[in-house]
């Protein structure tokens, strides 16, 4: 199976990193969508920008423009939610017993 290049992997990210003032991050993440065939390093790198991206949207966006759903005690996860999606999402923990604000 040919391996395919990050484009189209959400590399959309580079605009999101501009929005928030991540010029170099930006930068690194749009030239990234040119490398034709990813090394596994270079997909982890890839992944922790999502994970940085996440952080700077709960930081510096509004509260109720992200979510997070799970168990305090256990494990959760933050993410950057419309209002459709805070509902659906919420549904969803209510009926599971498991924590979504």
């Amino acid at each position: 199976m040919p391996q395919l290049g990050l484009a189209g992997r959400g590399c959309g990210r580079g605009k999101a990193f501009d929005a928030f003032g991540a010029v170099e991050v930006a930068r690194w993440c749009t030239a990234e969508t040119e490398r034709a065939a990813p090394a596994k390093a270079d997909q982890d790198r890839l992944n922790a920008t999502l994970c940085l991206l996440v952080a700077l949207h709960w930081c510096r966006a509004p509260r109720e423009a992200s979510m997070m759903t799970g168990c305090l005690e256990d494990c959760y996860m933050i993410f950057p939610a419309c209002v459709a999606v805070r509902a659906k999402i919420a549904a969803i923990a209510a009926d599971s017993g498991a924590l979504a604000r």
